[in-house]
């Protein structure tokens, strides 16, 4: 009975242990590439890319637009929708994402800016990326 106990007991301290995930982070820094770009409607903004890997960062600056709906304050709501190679790949809701899994060779990213309602805001922004 004893040995029981105690085999119950450690099944139970060995499944309640914490389960960190393995982190991202980089442990060089890779070239960053900024570009100003303008819209169909002189909407100015900027677009930093990063390429690590197969991993590409993308980092969005852009005024009265908020990719939150807390504390818009005024600014119009908006999403990122991401295009690889002219088909679609997906819409972020944040200034800042990591594009993952990118194959080999070379890419045209598509960075639209659209509303609430998927309508375009008129900030667009095309650049390549080779991945090795």
């Amino acid at each position: 009975m004893r040995l029981w106990i105690v085999a119950i007991v450690f099944v139970m301290l060995t499944g309640c242990k914490l389960n960190f995930p393995k982190p991202e982070a980089l442990s060089t820094v890779p070239e960053v590439k900024e570009v100003e770009a303008e819209g169909t409607e002189n909407h100015t903004w900027t677009v930093s890319h990063m390429l690590k890997g197969q991993q590409l960062f993308v980092e969005c600056i852009v005024e009265n637009v908020s990719f939150s709906t807390e504390g818009r304050q005024g600014k119009v709501m908006g999403r990122a929708a991401v295009y690889i190679d002219g088909a679609f790949y997906k819409s972020y809701d944040t200034a800042a994402f990591i594009v993952k899994g990118l194959a080999s060779g070379k890419h045209t990213i598509d960075v639209k800016l659209v509303g609430e309602s998927n309508q375009p805001l008129g900030y667009e922004k095309t650049f390549h990326v080779t991945i090795p």
